[in-house]
């Protein structure tokens, strides 16, 4: 019996991290998911005038455009899971890339961006 519940652990765990492969591309539901995990970190890749027209509940904002991505790099924890967003997908989608190619373990972004989750009416924090 214990060696029966001891498979299925590890079965499920199995599942979960094959579930949000690392680098995947993620729509709304899932994302908003992996935001409630402890020590996830929401990064809006977007201008600070875009960020502060609206964002998603505890990001922050680092422009990748503008370089303060690449620049903060090394505070970002490593541990924790990355989610990136940006207005549609593609920004976020290119600071993905810089994040796995410096070897960032958990990293994923929002498919379609912040545009996907306002369609999706999932609520945005507008200061």
């Amino acid at each position: 019996m214990r060696r029966l519940l001891l498979s299925f652990g590890l079965v499920l765990a199995a599942m979960a991290v094959l579930a949000q492969p690392n680098g995947a591309s993620l729509n709304a539901r899932p994302f908003a998911k992996l935001m409630k995990k402890k020590h996830a970190l929401v990064v809006d890749v977007r201008t600070a005038e875009e960020f502060a027209a609206g964002h998603l509940e505890g990001a922050v904002n680092l422009d990748q455009a503008g370089g303060s991505l690449l620049r903060d790099l090394s505070a970002i924890d490593r541990s924790a899971p990355v989610l990136l967003y940006c207005g549609s997908g593609v920004r976020s989608a290119k600071a993905k890339a810089v994040l796995l190619q410096a070897g960032f373990p958990k990293v994923y972004d929002l498919q379609g961006g912040i545009q996907a989750w306002q369609q999706d009416g999932k609520p945005v924090i507008t200061q």
